[in-house]
């Protein structure tokens, strides 16, 4: 099979820039649509009592087939919600309740899902989600690994984009929240299992880096956001 290390070739900020530019003129959901999903999703939530109605994190995302996203092929939140999945489980890790996750997904196919949900959501437009819901945010495209264990000291929260695999592109890319409590960093929806079979949060870590570098042996971080606390603006 043929390989294509795109992270060993194209600069992080290119590839974001890529994603923002496609999200942007390629990939419009109807409103129609937009509001079909949101029908079809009220009527599964309200079918499968689950944590989708809760505030708990979200760990399970395969098995999320049934929730709709976007309008492209196989798009659910299963194949291609991860970027959804993240930003829901940075709003529990922050303690935010005035959000559903059925308002979320609605919200990502107005603005930021890439070619209508094959290749999910733009990270630069989770990003400004969180922007314009009123929460001071950062950024940073380095992969190094001191940049990335200072930046884990300034925030409450991550969303980190990244490459399963940084020599075959067509492994995908991935978007996990890691949330932080105590100074200590947890991984939410890394398709980890406890003991006993379960999806189930991976930590803790010691520094944000060092969380990354769990996520896999050949991972590259693509884009990362960190978020404050609201009470913490000042």
């Amino acid at each position: 099979m043929i390989k294509f290390p795109l992270a060993k070739i194209v600069p992080n900020t290119i590839v974001v820039s890529f994603y923002s530019v496609l999200s942007i003129f390629f990939s419009s959901v109807s409103k129609k649509t937009i509001q079909k999903n949101k029908n079809d999703n009220i009527n599964c939530i309200k079918l499968n009592d689950n944590e989708l109605i809760s505030d708990s994190f979200i760990e399970n995302q395969e098995n999320l087939k049934n929730i709709s996203f976007g309008s492209a092929k196989k798009s659910n939140l299963s194949y291609s919600g991860c970027g959804v999945i993240a930003a829901w489980n940075a709003l529990v890790s922050l303690s935010d309740k005035s959000f559903s996750l059925i308002d979320l997904i609605s919200a990502f196919e107005k603005k930021g899902i890439v070619l209508k949900g094959k290749l999910g959501v733009s990270p630069t437009a989770i990003h400004k989600y969180f922007n314009r819901s009123g929460y001071k945010t950062g950024r940073i495209t380095s992969r190094n690994p001191e940049k990335i264990r200072r930046f884990g000291d300034s925030w409450d929260t991550f969303l980190v984009t990244f490459y399963w695999d940084k020599d075959d592109v067509f492994q995908k890319l991935h978007t996990v929240n890691i949330s932080k409590n105590e100074n200590k960093y947890y991984i939410h929806n890394d398709y980890f299992k406890d003991e006993k079979g379960r999806y189930a949060q991976k930590g803790p870590y010691d520094s944000l880096d060092v969380a990354i570098e769990s996520l896999g042996q050949n991972v590259a971080s693509l884009f990362i956001t960190g978020i404050s606390r609201k009470e913490d603006l000042g």
